[in-house]
């Protein structure tokens, strides 16, 4: 880099958590952020929360849709831990009794 360089940074990629979680908001997203990361970065899920059908809405840049995981199977070890590329909206939906 030499005096009168322009450096282009592109801004940082973010995911978005909402619903059942303690403390909704956008994450940053950095090699290695998966779905499980992410819901702790937020301070994980409330007690209402529906692990079986965590929902992940894809789009920026993306082809548009939608994939639903099993909390409990990611934690178990049975599934797989989807990871993360920015844009993504995770929804945990609170449960029903």
């Amino acid at each position: 880099v030499s005096h009168g360089d322009i450096v282009d940074v592109p801004p940082a990629p973010y995911c978005y958590v909402q619903g059942e979680v303690r403390s909704p908001s956008r994450v940053p997203v950095e090699r290695g952020l998966t779905l499980l990361r992410a819901l702790t970065m937020v301070g994980g899920v409330t007690e209402w929360a529906d692990l079986k059908e965590v929902r992940i809405l894809y789009g920026d840049g993306r082809e548009p849709g939608e994939a639903v995981f099993n909390l409990k199977k990611i934690r178990e070890g049975q599934a797989p831990d989807p990871a993360l590329e920015g844009g993504e909206v995770i929804i945990v939906n609170r449960r029903f009794l």
